[in-house]
């Protein structure tokens, strides 16, 4: 969290952020800061919706939740296995845990394929990517549909990676379904350059 407006990594002034803003960019580091949000009251209709968790997970709860999903990884689960098995041993009081780890794996699976990025076994990203799945629950259980907005979720050679999608009821109808395939989630190889064709060697007067 940002204290004073400064950047958590040099320590050096933070620009002001915009209303509505979630992340700020240190101009001098380029590193990127999280701020803390003040907690809406929510209007009385949306109250009434009986949202999906009307409670989410706190950022502890996420941290129990990203440690037993190593730990779940280290002893060999697959990356779907693993996220089942932490969110039913640290999320056990947010609504459905194979729902929410179904549709975490199917936001980190797109998130790689469209991407290019690895992700699967970033306890940061999956973490954020819980609390976004759990945020996007509640709000298309209201009504409508919502949007997933996650800037610098990963980088990659080429750069930052941002994740930023609509996710409507149908979405998350088809996320919670079932597990994804996570061979064909992965994205493509590249195909290798095809190789010279060898020189013809030059006729000499030896020859």
């Amino acid at each position: 969290m940002v204290t004073a407006l400064k950047c958590p990594h040099c320590s050096a002034a933070l620009p002001t952020p915009t209303p509505g803003a979630s992340f700020l960019q240190c101009s001098f580091c380029g590193g990127v800061a999280q701020l803390a949000m003040p907690t809406a009251v929510a209007p009385v209709a949306a109250r009434e919706a009986q949202p999906v968790v009307p409670n989410g997970p706190t950022r502890d709860d996420l941290k129990r939740f990203v440690d037993a999903f190593t730990v779940a990884l280290g002893a060999g689960e697959p990356f779907v296995g693993a996220l089942q098995t932490a969110a039913r041993g640290a999320l056990a009081g947010f609504g459905d845990q194979t729902a929410m780890a179904f549709g975490v794996a199917h936001l980190a699976l797109d998130f790689e394929r469209d991407s290019g990025a690895r992700v699967q076994h970033d306890g940061q990203v999956v973490s954020r990517l819980a609390e976004a799945w759990y945020k996007a629950a509640n709000e298309v259980a209201r009504g409508g549909g919502t949007e997933v907005n996650l800037p610098f979720l990963t980088a990659t050679e080429s750069g930052p990676k941002h994740l930023l999608r609509a996710v409507t009821a149908a979405d998350l109808a088809r996320m919670t379904s079932g597990p994804p395939s996570v061979a064909a989630a992965a994205p493509a190889p590249e195909p290798a350059p095809p190789e010279p064709e060898p020189k013809k060697k030059k006729k000499g007067w030896f020859w």
